[in-house]
């Protein structure tokens, strides 16, 4: 059978020799010379290639002289065109959906520049956020007064990526890869838009969420980066462009025909986007000039996917299209507009052998064969049926006692293609020896490869040497020898016609040449069973009406019950898994004699979150990046007594109401007072409080305000007490896989007299001992209204690291004092996540996973109740 022609487009390949031999030896492989567009269309019409089969170009600046492959181009093409396999990451020069209503399957080469265009595009993230260019244009300026200003100025107007949310634009491959790096080294939000969304897991891997709708993405990313094909229009026109977020920033590294760029230079003067990188242009070659003169824009010369690997990996990833599609009929990377419309059909084969007989006919076949005997049957009888079409019929056989069998497995040698080859035309060595043995005189060394090939000459010359077939005099082979027995061939027919094993050494150089493969192949040895029967006669599951009436029942076989059959789950109800870890919290806590704390309160004033705590007003936490504040109302009253607790003592015969007034008025005072000027050994913060502050409501940032509650009424009547909560607080962060903006705390109290701070140490190696964690380590640290404080670390077997379990201290003097304690009456105070843990004890890595909507119910569900090792 004659091979099919490939028509090479452009240059020759520089990279994949070894590839381009297999496609040699499978294409017919035609050069095109008529590289103008003209000469090639004239060309076509003249059907100077005739009718060749499949197109290659292996490099994206290769065969572009022809322009682009319009109607004009593709109607020009015999219909015996299949496939076109080109270099290059987009296909907007081609119209791939006419290409697929002429039946031929376009197929580009996007995976092999994934990793530079993904490298590229960080790199213009980078330099938005941080303005790199300013220092470099500085730098090379040679002016020390330009550099001074880069040095001075940068700093005030540039800024890290992390933290900040990146919204991508199309997450296929190169896309995906973006959000990877973008994510793991710079912990980035991620945020997509796409024609569809993605996977679960996919998401989950990146920390990415789907927006639907494109200006929804784009009204809260800081930076966006262009990622998709081009389709025909614009993604980011005017209309578009306007919905971004003020101050944002733009990337493109896909089309420089996916972007309206009078609206983003509207857009980079108005400061709607700060700043610019674009490797792609409208109107390439030509570079808008005014983009290019904008300090706040990095341009390029689409050159993203410009690396060595990714021409390599072009030149190779267009063959492996070819020789995917005419071995299988499917390539690797189709880029067809419409798939539906291609019909794939690969070169012509060989006529396929007789279907396999259907599951009925089989069985049928298994039943006759046996029933010569009881001896033993061998599934090899059915040599073109597949062991699983097979196995299903002995299952269906075996499961009414019909027959058993025994699953038995063995290797088989089988040949490769090449091997295939060299049995039936001999082996290179030979053919280097008969074409040196024919040239009577000698055979030139360079004429070698123009006799038997380039593979038989690279191969078979050094194995006919090492053979001492021949032999070399000057520049010329000679034969060394009169006649040869080409022993690689005889050794491959034996092979393919037993599938039987050489020696092992053989095998083990044929194997190593790639002449031979082992494959494992199952077979059935099957043999009579107890309630053997000739014919296979189908049971009825169902007895209907129409059988008792009309008496066919009688004649039927019916399939009996199974009564052993388990019965449907019957679901139930699940405790999530944060609820779990919580209880078991709670139980550690009242076994060590503590008493939970109400938490009713979500919103609390700055005065209790923050001012009582010995937080200042001008502290970071306060600010508005970290804490979230009410806007209606937004200010509360002064602390007062609880309307329940003053009603009670209102009808009590002592004055109870108001000590308690007093006492709430007094508690106010002297906070104010260790604020502004200090009290009770403090020199205090030294500033003007501002009780309009303190009274801003909040969403808490933490349930020590509920402790700081507590204590104060512990102060009336001061006891040893211990407390503890479990619940929710909130922070202003930026949501990731391991941030939420709320979250659960759990904190404990202790409060008692001439506590020391070797007792806190021992009670936390108890209390975490309960929890399953031993051989703590303790690091000084700063809380406003803990002195000492310590950061509690344990050993993380999993990470192999030391990792931070919570944080901990004894309550200031000026904290516990202004509430009423006596001197000599300490606190203890700690706190740690409950999502932390619990990420840990279930192999959760996303926090998102765990709390809010994205949480999956069948993780919920799946998974018992959890026990922390207690001592």
């Amino acid at each position: 059978m004659s091979k099919p022609t490939l028509l090479h487009l452009g240059e020759p390949i520089k990279w994949n020799h070894d590839l381009y031999v297999k496609l040699d030896e499978t294409f017919d492989i035609v050069k095109n010379e008529c590289l103008t567009r003209d000469s090639f269309i004239q060309a076509l019409k003249e059907r100077k290639y005739g009718d060749f089969y499949a197109m290659y170009r292996p490099f994206w600046n290769s065969g572009i002289e022809m322009g682009n492959w319009d109607r004009e181009l593709i109607d020009l093409l015999p219909s015996s065109v299949k496939i076109f396999a080109s270099a290059g990451a987009g296909y907007d020069w081609a119209d791939t959906e006419y290409f697929a209503q002429r039946g031929i399957l376009y197929c580009n080469s996007a995976p092999a520049c994934t990793e530079s265009v993904a490298d590229a595009a960080i790199w213009l993230m980078l330099n938005t956020f941080r303005d790199f260019s300013w220092s470099v244009r500085a730098a090379r300026s040679l002016d020390p007064d330009q550099f001074w200003d880069a040095h001075r100025n940068i700093p005030a107007v540039t800024h890290n990526p992390r933290g900040h949310k990146l919204g991508i634009i199309g997450l296929g491959k190169i896309g995906y890869r973006i959000a990877e790096k973008a994510h793991i080294a710079f912990g980035m939000k991620i945020l997509y838009h796409d024609i569809v969304q993605k996977s679960p897991e996919l998401e989950w891997s990146v920390g990415a969420d789907f927006y639907d709708n494109l200006t929804d993405m784009l009204a809260i990313s800081d930076c966006v980066i262009v990622a998709t094909p081009f389709g025909g229009s614009k993604v980011l026109d005017e209309s578009i462009i306007s919905k971004m977020k003020h101050g944002s920033r733009l990337c493109n590294i896909a089309r420089g025909k996916l972007i309206d760029e009078d609206a983003l230079i509207s857009a980079l003067e108005s400061g709607q986007i700060t700043a610019a990188g674009l490797d792609v242009h409208y109107n390439e070659p030509h570079v808008n000039p005014k983009l290019a003169g904008m300090n706040n824009v990095v341009v390029m010369c689409h050159t993203a996917g410009a690396s060595i690997e990714s021409h390599i990996g072009f030149e190779r990833l267009g063959m492996e299209n070819l020789l995917g599609f005419f071995e299988t009929g499917k390539a690797l990377t189709p880029s067809s507009e419409d798939l539906s419309l291609v019909k794939v059909t690969a070169a012509p084969l060989p006529a396929p052998s007789l279907a396999p007989p259907a599951m009925s006919d089989l069985t049928a076949q298994v039943l006759d064969a046996l029933s010569s005997g009881d001896s033993v049957l061998s599934s090899d009888a059915f040599p073109s049926v597949p062991s699983t079409t097979v196995k299903s019929a002995l299952d269906r056989l075996a499961s009414r006692d019909m027959v058993s069998y025994q699953t038995l497995d063995r290797e088989e040698a089988v040949l490769t293609e090449e091997g295939k080859t060299i049995a039936e035309e001999g082996s290179h060595e030979a053919k280097v020896f008969e074409a040196v043995q024919k040239a009577m005189e000698g055979l030139k060394i360079g004429d070698l490869q123009g006799i038997v090939g380039k593979e038989s000459a690279k191969v078979g010359a050094g194995k006919a040497f090492k053979e001492g077939w021949i032999k070399k005099e000057k520049d010329l082979l000679v034969a060394n020898t009169d006649s040869i027995t080409d022993v690689t061939r005889e050794q491959l027919q034996t092979i393919q016609k037993t599938h039987t094993f050489p020696d092992a050494k053989t095998i083990a150089d044929l194997r190593k040449r790639k002449l031979v493969v082992l494959q494992k192949v199952i077979s059935f040895s099957i043999s009579k069973g107890p309630k053997y029967a000739k014919e296979f006669v189908k049971e009825e599951t169902d007895l209907t009406a129409e059988m008792l009436a009309s008496g066919s029942w009688k004649n039927l076989k019916l399939k009996p019950y199974n009564f052993k059959a388990l019965g449907a789950h019957a679901p139930t109800g699940a405790l999530h898994p944060l609820n779990k870890v919580r209880h078991e919290f709670r139980q550690i806590f009242f076994e060590m004699g503590f008493t939970e704390m109400p938490t009713n309160r979500f919103v609390e004033t700055g005065f209790w979150n923050f001012d009582a705590l010995y937080v200042p007003q001008q502290h970071p936490a306060r600010d508005l990046h970290d804490t979230f504040y009410i806007s209606d109302p937004a200010v509360a009253g002064k602390p007062r007594p609880e309307p329940e607790a003053a009603r009670l003592a209102s009808k009590s015969s002592k004055s109870g109401v108001k000590e308690e007034l007093l006492d709430y008025e007094a508690y106010w005072n002297n906070v104010r007072d260790v604020h502004e000027s200090g009290k009770y050994g403090s020199i205090g913060y030294r500033y003007p409080w501002n009780p309009k502050e303190a009274l801003r409501l909040v969403l808490r940032t933490h349930t020590t305000a509920v402790s700081t509650v507590m204590l104060h009424k512990l102060a009336a009547n001061p006891r040893p007490a211990r407390y503890f909560s479990i619940d929710r607080v909130f922070r202003n962060e930026s949501v990731d896989a391991t941030h939420l903006a709320e979250f659960h705390q759990v904190e404990g109290v202790i409060a008692d007299f001439n506590l020391t701070l070797g007792g806190l140490i021992g009670f936390m190696e108890t209390f975490f001992a309960k929890m399953g964690v031993h051989g703590l380590r303790f690091k000084p640290a700063y809380n406003p209204y803990t002195e000492p404080s310590m950061e509690i670390f344990g050993w993380h077997e999993g990470l192999g690291k030391w990792v931070e379990i919570g944080n901990s201290g004894m309550f200031r003097p000026e904290m516990l004092e202004s509430m009423g304690m006596p001197k000599d009456m300490r606190v203890y105070g700690w706190g740690l996540s409950l999502e932390r843990p619990t990420m840990i004890k279930y192999g959760v890595r996303n926090i998102r996973d765990l709390l809010g909507h994205k949480v999956d119910l069948n993780f919920i569900e799946s998974n018992p109740a959890v026990r922390l090792e207690k001592e």
